[in-house]
C-alpha cells in the first residue's frame, strides 16, 4: 500500500472495529486533527461514540514535514473486566466506553504534548454498564455516577514476570475533565499516545 500526501485509508473490520490511517503533509495542516471527520461514518457501528482532537501546535512541532496518524476504535469493548493498577480497594473496574487507540509517527515532542494535551470524548455505554452492574449484584443504573468513572490507558509495562497478567489499565498521564463530562459522556485529556477507555468502578 502506497499512500500519497494527505491520503486516507479507512478499514471497517467486522461490525465493531474501525481502523483509519492518514498520511498528512504539515504544510496542509492548519487546524489540527479531528477524528472522526465528516468522511468517517461510524453511524452503522454499534456504540461508536468517540471523538478526538489533536491541536495544531502538537502537529506543527513534529520533526518531519510529513507524518502518519493511525486510529483504531473497538466499539463494543464495554462490559469487559480487566486488570487495573489503580484498583487498590479491589473494586471491579468495567470498560464503559469504546476502546480507542491513537498513534502518530514520528512521535510528537513530549514537552509540547504536556502543554497541549490531546482531548478525547467518549460516550459511556449505560446499557452495557447496567448489565455489568447487574452481574455484580446491583440492578440500578444510578449505582454509578461521574465519580465512579475514570480515564485510563492500557499499560503493557504492568505485565507480570510470569505473564499471569499481560498489562493493565492505568490513569497515569490522563485527566478527566469534569467541566466537560457527565454520566453519559466523558472528556479525557492525555499527555501520551496508546490505547484508551473510560472505566467504571462498580461499588
Amino acid at each position: 500500500l502506497t499512500m500519497t500526501s494527505n491520503a486516507s485509508v479507512s478499514i471497517k473490520a467486522r461490525a465493531n472495529i474501525v481502523i483509519k490511517a492518514e498520511f498528512i503533509s504539515r504544510e496542509n495542516m492548519s487546524e489540527g486533527y479531528v477524528f472522526p471527520d465528516e468522511d468517517d461514518d461510524l453511524s452503522n457501528y454499534k456504540g461508536g461514540g468517540v471523538q478526538v482532537m489533536v491541536s495544531n501546535d502538537v502537529l506543527q512541532d513534529i520533526d518531519s514535514m510529513n507524518f502518519t496518524i493511525a486510529t483504531t476504535v473497538i466499539t463494543n469493548g464495554s462490559g469487559l473486566t480487566l486488570p487495573s493498577s489503580n484498583n487498590e480497594t479491589n473494586i471491579p473496574n468495567v470498560v464503559g466506553s469504546p476502546i480507542f487507540s491513537l498513534q502518530i509517527s514520528p512521535q510528537p515532542n513530549q514537552e509540547v504534548l504536556e502543554q497541549n494535551q490531546i482531548m478525547m470524548m467518549f460516550d459511556v455505554h449505560t446499557a452495557s454498564n447496567a448489565a455489568a452492574l447487574s452481574d455484580q449484584g446491583s440492578t440500578e443504573i444510578s449505582d454509578f455516577t461521574l465519580k465512579d468513572l475514570s480515564c485510563n490507558f492500557y499499560d503493557y509495562a504492568l505485565t507480570t514476570s510470569n505473564l499471569a497478567q499481560v498489562g493493565g489499565w492505568s490513569r497515569e498521564g490522563l485527566t478527566l475533565d469534569k467541566n466537560r463530562s457527565n454520566r453519559t459522556s466523558v472528556t479525557c485529556l492525555t499527555k501520551h499516545l496508546t490505547s484508551f477507555a473510560v472505566l467504571v468502578s462498580i461499588q
